[in-house]
């Protein structure tokens, strides 16, 4: 079925209720298949997605009310099956983001806002870091295989993996960050054209964190007061 509504680009998470709904492994998975569908023009079912993610239907369904109750997934049409009505689902945005300084005005103690902002960066990352061990144990595979006389094993394209700490004013960080969300766009609509025009290409993981430091920006103002206080 044909997806029904339309779908954001980016929302921002400023609430730490939904934040606490996405922080969770089983739920991003959810979010990652159900979304891969939507950008192939598809609605999900519970079922569809139990079979994508190989667990039973109940399992998930406490996963989509939930989400579906925070607004991260939505019914966007209905269908009577056998006279039960079966829920075909859509995304309400292709990609989710937080925002610290927003997070910071909700109810809440500092610590439960500090830990559902880490518990949510360090699934992204393990979701990331899972999906680099099972690229590599499938292409060392597909290496042992054609050593062993099998069919060969394809071109292997290398992974990037980069983290720098760099030093900016804040009107080149805001310039990095458009400049990064344009580029992000221009690819995730050829991305989304790859998929729609049955090309063949590879999948990819992209996973992107700016954060600014500022326990090492205010280092040493820190360690002047300290000084000061002695």
């Amino acid at each position: 079925m044909v997806k029904k509504l339309q779908i954001e680009a980016f929302r921002t998470i400023s609430d730490l209720d939904t934040l606490k709904i996405l922080t969770d492994p089983m739920r991003l998975e959810i979010l990652r298949a159900a979304s891969f569908a939507n950008k192939n023009g598809r609605l999900v079912t519970v079922k569809e997605l139990a079979e994508e993610l190989e667990l039973s239907a109940t399992k998930l369904y406490y996963h989509i009310n939930l989400m579906e109750e925070h607004d991260l997934i939505e019914v966007a049409d209905t269908q009577v099956v056998s006279g039960i009505i079966e829920k075909h689902y859509q995304v309400t945005a292709y990609q989710f983001g937080m925002e610290k300084l927003s997070l910071a005005d909700q109810p809440g103690s500092e610590d439960d806002k500090l830990a559902a902002m880490h518990s949510t960066v360090s699934d992204i990352l393990e979701a990331v870091s899972r999906d680099l061990h099972s690229s590599l144990n499938t292409i060392f595979a597909r290496v042992q295989a054609e050593k062993e006389g099998g069919e060969a094993a394809p071109e292997q394209v290398k992974f990037h993996i980069m983290k720098e700490e760099m030093f900016l004013t804040r009107e080149q960080y805001l310039e990095l960050i458009e400049r990064m969300e344009a580029l992000h766009l221009e690819f995730m609509a050829l991305a989304n054209s790859n998929v729609a025009e049955g090309r063949d290409g590879l999948h990819f993981s992209f996973a992107a964190i700016l954060n600014p430091n500022y326990h090492l920006t205010y280092k040493d103002s820190n360690q002047e007061n300290e000084n000061d206080d002695q």
